[in-house]
């Protein structure tokens, strides 16, 4: 940078006029300055992970950035060439695009991709007040999925370019999972692709993944959320709407390869019913007779849509809800309710909190499932903006760690409360939280006249563990309840487009960290 040359410079010729006896060489190496290369306003570091085991890296990902403000995100090196390094992207915004107020927020779509893996779709935003963000995206591997999971495939020979017999396929439920779907197709049917063209070929792949209701791994898999920004509704407009599941699904086919996307008969699609769920936000179990609304999904704008009710069947014994379709997407058996685009903000009460990062989230008073869940920086005085909200009371709980699969010590769980409608204060007693550890990183620059104190967002963990944990650092100066006394911690830090990767023994109270980093990452700043 610029600036840094200009510095040096100036600080060159000050020290000439009082170091007559040296050479302009000695005078130059005299000097070390220290710089803070904080020129990232907003910042959102993403940690992609397998629902079945998030401490595995997945390989081979890619993220394209979608929506109408795709143009504004930049890699944090300043470039538009998205890089996932260790199952990790770092995500800036363009200074002239920042949020102009409380108000204003900068949205845009993660769509994340891997081989063997589900793709997915992710909401995001940068907003004024909230300026460094940490994101976890779940993603499904379907030849090895989590709790409450379930995946098949075959394929079938086609005739014709037409199923030549009745087929269905099933998935039935396991020790790992309650529920199973069955797909129906019927003698004769044809595949069309996005166009609406006949497809030709003799080969068709079917893949089914099936979600239970139940469980952390599969809810937090859900595509979208629970609180989508985009949903057409009933009335066939966009709607403010939360979601409550009775089950959800991912139906894709090809034929000889090639995408299908539409059939010339309908596809039936049968799920069960999970006996433990209830009518949406009460405490009545279904039975045979209710109505539940089904949607579909497309993954490419991250869209919810309403298309019709099913009711409740009884078979042997097996609640069940069957419907039709005559396009393939993600399918999802939902009930629903309003939320508020800007909810009350909630207060931050906690005295002698070290600013860190917390995992928050909104659970459902009848079935204590998560409706929606953020790892979120909280400092005591903090007025904390939730957007989307349930319109309803739901329990706020706080836990100590930063994620679903590692939420660590529960520290707060509120009454059900209405945020869209009632205030909030969330308290965090000081006896809670452990003593923390604080350091205080200065990168040193080999053969350079400058070292680097970073205010970035950084991932850690104690030596041995499986999990990380997120933090951010401001002039080099962290602190974290997390760690303790002579423990042995890892970092990772996404810098300058690369990452910084060390092991460090923590001491009592400040640890003081100097680590040399590659000439590549210190010829970015000059």
């Amino acid at each position: 940078m610029k600036y840094i040359k200009l510095l040096l410079l100036t600080l060159i010729l000050s020290h000439i006029i009082s170091s007559c006896e040296k050479s302009p060489e000695e005078i130059f190496d005299d000097i070390t300055v220290t710089i803070n290369p904080d020129f990232i306003e907003y910042s959102l570091q993403i940690q992609f992970i397998d629902a079945a085991d998030p401490a595995k890296t997945i390989e081979d990902l890619s993220i394209t950035i979608l929506g109408a403000n795709k143009d504004a995100i930049l890699e944090s090196s300043g470039e538009q060439n998205f890089q996932v390094i260790d199952g990790r992207t770092f995500l800036t915004l363009k200074p002239e695009l920042a949020p102009s107020g409380p108000d204003a927020q900068i949205f845009f779509q993660i769509l994340a991709e891997a081989p063997g893996y589900l793709p997915v779709n992710t909401d995001a935003f940068f907003d004024y007040d909230e300026k460094d963000k940490n994101l976890i995206v779940t993603m499904i591997n379907t030849e090895n999925p989590p709790e409450g999971v379930g995946y098949i495939s075959t394929q079938v020979t086609l005739e014709g370019n037409a199923l030549p017999e009745d087929f269905d396929l099933t998935l039935d439920p396991g020790s790992s999972k309650a529920t199973g779907a069955t797909l129906v197709l019927e003698e004769g049917t044809q595949f069309k692709d996005a166009s609406g063209s006949v497809l030709s070929g003799s080969n068709l792949q079917i893949q089914l993944t099936h979600f239970d209701p139940f469980g952390d791994a599969a809810l937090n898999a859900y595509p979208g959320g629970f609180t989508p920004e985009s949903v057409i509704g009933p009335s066939g407009s966009s709607e403010d709407i939360v979601f409550d599941t009775a089950g959800f699904a991912s139906i894709n086919m090809q034929v000889d390869g090639t995408k299908v996307k539409e059939f010339t008969k309908p596809l039936k699609i049968i799920m069960d019913i999970d006996e433990e769920l209830n009518m949406f936000n009460t405490d009545t179990p279904l039975k045979t007779g209710d109505q539940i609304p089904v949607w579909s999904y497309e993954i490419e704008d991250n869209t919810w849509q309403f298309e019709k009710n099913t009711t409740i069947q009884e078979d042997s014994g097996k609640l069940s809800a069957t419907f039709t379709t005559t396009h393939l997407s993600w399918y999802n058996l939902d009930f629903y309710g309003s939320r508020c685009r800007y909810a009350n903000p909630i207060k931050i009460n906690a005295p002698n909190l070290s600013s860190t990062y917390f995992y928050i989230e909104l659970v459902s008073p009848y079935t204590q499932r998560t409706i929606k869940a953020r790892s979120v920086y909280l400092r005591d005085g903090q007025n904390l903006n939730f957007r989307n909200c349930p319109n309803f009371p739901v329990i706020y709980k706080v836990y100590s760690r930063n994620g679903w699969y590692n939420k660590g010590d529960l520290l707060f769980e509120s009454d059900a409360t209405n945020l869209c409608a009632q205030e909030l204060t969330i308290t965090i007693p000081p006896e809670s939280i452990p003593t923390p550890v604080s350091i205080d990183l200065t990168f040193t620059c080999s053969d350079k006249n400058f070292a680097i104190k970073p205010s970035y967002g950084f991932y850690y963990k104690e030596v041995g563990t499986r999990y990380w944990n997120y933090a951010y650092m401001t002039n080099g100066k962290a602190s974290s309840s997390l760690i303790k006394k002579g423990d042995v911690v890892e970092f990772w830090i996404y810098i300058a487009g690369r990452v910084v990767r060390f092991e460090q023994t923590v001491g009592e109270e400040n640890t003081i960290i100097n680590h040399e980093i590659d000439a590549a990452i210190c010829d970015q700043y000059l």
